[in-house]
């Protein structure tokens, strides 16, 4: 079935997608969730502050583990989207990068549009998208108080557009081009 709707043969869909044992699945869920949770950091303030987020290495762009879906992006600094998928990228438990997650999330579920086809859109945005709910459940994981405050500001994000600055911009620059 899975072949099928990925559009290729039986013998593809074996050979990729159900090759490894369960020690080697274990691990590697292991070494994923620890990057996961390396990214969640308390302010030490040695972190570079980013439109998405912060980074601990500027301009040395590494993609976090095999899992996830780093196939389907290249790790670019000049990209803030990619930014979520480095292993040098953090994000603290605060209001401001709780506000460029969510930031990021509004400009691309509202530009959806702009995309060739929905599956177009789906293969290319939805990993982002899954990556900044990840982040933001990591957040709520932190305390109680912090599941009001991701409420609070996905409000003031898609009911009042109020977007980070750098993201604000863009979506200026995007109502300005008319696309939006």
């Amino acid at each position: 079935m899975s072949s099928y709707i990925l559009q290729h043969s039986n013998k593809t869909s074996d050979f990729n997608y159900s090759g490894s044992d369960f020690e080697q699945s274990s691990e590697e869920l292991i070494d994923y969730f620890s990057e996961i949770t390396e990214q969640l950091l308390p302010n030490s303030g040695t972190e570079l502050e980013t439109p998405s987020g912060n980074c601990i290495e500027p301009k040395t762009p590494t993609a976090l583990s095999t899992l996830v879906t780093s196939n389907l992006f290249t790790v670019d600094c000049g990209d803030q989207k990619t930014c979520l998928f480095c292993s040098k990228y953090r994000i603290l438990a605060d209001e401001v990068d709780i506000r460029k997650l969510l930031s990021i999330k509004y400009l691309l579920v509202n530009s959806a549009h702009l995309a060739s086809s929905i599956e177009h859109f789906n293969k290319v945005y939805n990993p982002i998208l899954d990556r900044i709910e990840e982040l933001l459940e990591k957040i709520r994981e932190q305390g109680d108080e912090f599941a009001p405050l991701i409420l609070e500001v996905s409000e003031q994000v898609f009911e009042q557009e109020k977007l980070s600055e750098y993201w604000y911009r863009k979506l200026e620059y995007l109502e300005e081009l008319g696309v939006l």
